[in-house]
């Protein structure tokens, strides 16, 4: 992201670095689908876990904030309009579910039979995903929400 020119760039740099790296790295996704209730569970067996959870929400919170002002820098709004939160809460679930359905398919987990062929159609789609349709992706929805979401002052 520090070789990107524009908030175009970085923003994609973002979503190539989410494709390309945390898609591939059985550690990063782990790490990366480390969820609250998760962090519930394992707190149940693990005493040392509340320092472990603060660092990922601290990360988690950094990230959020990083998203933020590249998502500012690209709306043209200010950073402390809370309408980018929202977007950025967005961007990130876009991502964060896609990657996830990307790597049950990647995984070859089975689909159960009730999901059909939709399923199957779909899991096939993904499976064959670049890097650069998941960046297009996720800007075209980007733009939309943007489009949608500032529209009007309110």
């Amino acid at each position: 992201m520090k070789k990107a020119v524009n908030p175009a760039e970085k923003i994609k740099a973002y979503c190539d670095f989410s494709f390309s790296v945390v898609a591939k790295d059985d550690e990063m996704r782990a790490l990366f689908e480390f969820s609250e209730d998760t962090a519930r569970e394992v707190q149940k067996y693990v005493t040392t876990i509340p320092d472990l959870i603060r660092e990922i929400k601290i990360d988690r919170d950094r990230e959020l904030e990083i998203l933020c002002g590249m998502i500012s820098a690209y709306s043209g709004r200010e950073k402390d309009d809370p309408r980018i939160v929202k977007v950025a809460i967005t961007v990130s679930t876009m991502i964060s579910g896609f990657l996830i359905m990307l790597f049950k398919i990647r995984k070859e987990e089975t689909v159960s039979a009730t999901e059909g062929p939709k399923m199957k159609f779909s899991g096939e789609i993904l499976e064959k995903t670049t890097n650069e349709e998941f960046s297009a992706f996720i800007i075209s929805g980007l733009d939309a929400l943007i489009k949608t979401t500032f529209k009007d002052k309110n």
